[in-house]
């Protein structure tokens, strides 16, 4: 799947290993997985979703500052792809996260 991904998407990958906190669940180990991310020169983290979610926002962030970089060292690749508009983005959110509960809010009163 990595080398699928690698091959369509001119940008970095990262590989995350879930279930940091309970290595007995584990279906792979932590050396395997360092070593697969190396084969594919990719991004490697082991964390525990369940633990903290602080785990998973820095393993977003060093992928955004990793496709940050090379944006910045292979321009001509970047600028042949079409830009992402708000919409697509949003989708892309939702597909990841799920929307958000409604919250109700009440317009203010604005009569004189």
């Amino acid at each position: 799947m990595v080398r699928k991904i690698k091959a369509e998407v001119p940008a970095p990958v990262i590989l995350l290993g879930n279930k940091g906190d309970l290595e007995d669940f584990r279906q792979v180990c932590v050396t395997a997985g360092a070593k697969t991310a190396t084969q594919f020169a990719c991004l490697f983290s082991e964390l525990s979703a369940a633990e903290s979610a602080q785990q998973v926002i820095e393993a977003f962030e060093s992928l955004i500052r990793e496709a940050q970089l090379h944006q910045y060292y292979h321009p001509k690749i970047f600028a042949r792809c079409k830009r992402p508009n708000i919409i697509t983005m949003t989708k892309l959110i939702i597909a990841l996260f799920g929307k958000s509960p409604k919250v109700k809010r009440r317009r203010p009163f604005l009569s004189l």
